[in-house]
């Protein structure tokens, strides 16, 4: 098993265990056909990591945790996603009974190519991994295999938002390139969040004149693809589609654009101090 630096001395000083008020807020926001998950903190951070002049960061959407939280707001505790389970996706182990992962692929892909090897075990060691919401309003009596999108939005707010946690695990790891799947243009209400507002002129479509798409597809995404890139001094963001059905053209515009250190179309930004 791979060497990973999230561990609880980190965690307790990215979120102080979860105990703000905000965590304890949302208790009191979910729907009555919902229930609350534990927060699930960073799961991933390799051993290279630090060492790398990349600081690859991946942010998925919502985090895998499932325990529920269901007898009081100040009973939160964190449900940990096992470093193993990480090395099993990013591997693609079908032999671990995961269900094949688009997301993961492209982690894959995308990592191997800007570190230029082969080995998964390097390029693994050399990136970071989390999540934008902590936790999950899952639906009662939904399936626990079930892995579809739980978001409530005023959740989303107040997660991304208030409590900025993302935020604080960007600066607390001083992560460089920042990739963060988000959805496609119409889920774009999540990249406001997280622009906090201010940048909605940001929200461009995916520009594939220079791929060979051909014209049926190209009418098909015609303003679909959501690709914003920007910078925050010398920090990198990425905000794009959820790999699931998205052209490999825009995961090699990811790549070219980080290999290639290209700041040509970035737009400044700068990202909420909490």
């Amino acid at each position: 098993m791979i060497k990973n630096l999230a561990s609880e001395v980190l965690w307790n000083k990215i979120y102080g265990g979860f105990k703000n008020e905000v965590c304890r807020s949302c208790y009191d926001c979910i729907p009555p056909s919902r229930y609350l998950t534990f927060p699930q903190p960073i799961p991933f951070i390799g051993s290279n990591f630090h060492k790398s002049k990349h600081r690859l960061m991946f942010v998925g959407i919502e985090s895998y945790s499932y325990k529920s939280r269901r007898e009081s707001r100040d009973q939160i505790g964190i449900e940990e996603f096992g470093t193993e389970q990480v090395e099993n996706l990013f591997y693609g182990k079908k032999e671990s009974g995961l269900k094949y992962s688009p997301f993961w692929k492209w982690v894959r892909v995308i990592s191997t190519k800007i570190f230029s090897t082969q080995d998964l075990e390097t390029a693994l060691s050399r990136i970071a991994y989390s999540n934008l919401h902590k936790c999950q309003a899952r639906k009662k009596g939904s399936d626990p295999d079930d892995s579809s999108y739980q978001l409530v939005e005023i959740l989303s707010e107040k997660c991304i938002k208030e409590a900025g946690w993302i935020f604080h695990e960007i600066q607390e790891i001083n992560a460089k390139n920042i990739i963060i799947f988000i959805g496609r243009k119409s889920n774009c209400w999540l990249a406001k969040l997280f622009l906090n507002n201010e940048m909605e002129d940001a929200l461009t479509k995916f520009d594939y004149d220079n791929y060979k798409l051909s014209i049926e597809d190209r009418e098909k995404r015609k303003n679909r693809d959501l690709f914003i890139h920007l910078r925050d001094g010398d920090r990198r963001f990425i905000i794009t589609n959820h790999p699931q059905g998205t052209p490999n053209e825009l995961r090699d515009e990811i790549i070219r654009i980080i290999t290639q250190d290209d700041w040509t179309n970035a737009r400044d930004c700068e990202i909420p101090d909490f």
